[in-house]
């Protein structure tokens, strides 16, 4: 799974792991197997159109993804309730996915992504911090990360993105040192 330049995938070591982790009821195939195809076919018409499922029909699409327990799904889901400017669901399915993949850079992307438009810039900044751990390089999470740094007033954090912006993106650098420079006078 994965999108743009991340590809990502479970390791074999721990494959054996997961498989266990999933495989607590006698049926859970056949039973995930139908939520995973409910989900699917929810998450099709919502990102359509989200407004032609009912209320109650949403909670039984959300239920099937949640029982289908699929990376994938919560990352579709959040970002389908985002671009509906449901950050509370966009965080709460987010949130989910990365906790199935905590380094999966595609789900930390899309949870920092929500924060930054829910205005939680403190809760943006814990996940940038993991995520240039993990992609360092990446244009994207280094600009959010000046921003999250400034909007949060984390001056350490400033720092550090600032450092990354110069080994990595040094054209950017004199922009992002301006930008900073209004927060922090003395960085």
């Amino acid at each position: 799974s994965g999108s743009g330049n991340y590809n990502e995938a479970i390791p074999v070591d721990i494959l054996n792991e997961v498989i266990k982790s999933t495989n607590r009821k006698k049926n859970i195939y056949n039973d995930r197997y139908v939520n995973i195809r409910i989900c699917a076919q929810a998450i099709e018409i919502m990102n359509k159109n989200i407004n032609q499922l009912s209320q109650i029909d949403l909670i039984n699409a959300e239920n099937a993804c949640n029982l289908a327990n699929l990376k994938t799904f919560y990352d579709m889901l959040g970002q389908i309730y985002g671009n509906y400017g449901d950050f509370k669901k966009s965080l709460l399915f987010l949130k989910k996915s990365s906790q199935l993949d905590p380094k999966s850079p595609t789900s930390l992307i899309s949870l920092a992504v929500a924060y930054q438009f829910n205005r939680d810039f403190k809760n943006q900044a814990i996940v940038l911090k993991k995520l240039i751990k993990l992609i360092p390089e990446d244009v994207l999470v280094l600009r959010m990360a000046i921003q999250s740094a400034a909007f949060s007033d984390d001056i350490d954090f400033a720092t550090k993105s600032l450092s990354l912006i110069k080994k990595y993106n040094n054209r950017a650098f004199n922009q992002a040192y301006s930008f900073l420079k209004q927060t922090f006078p003395n960085i």
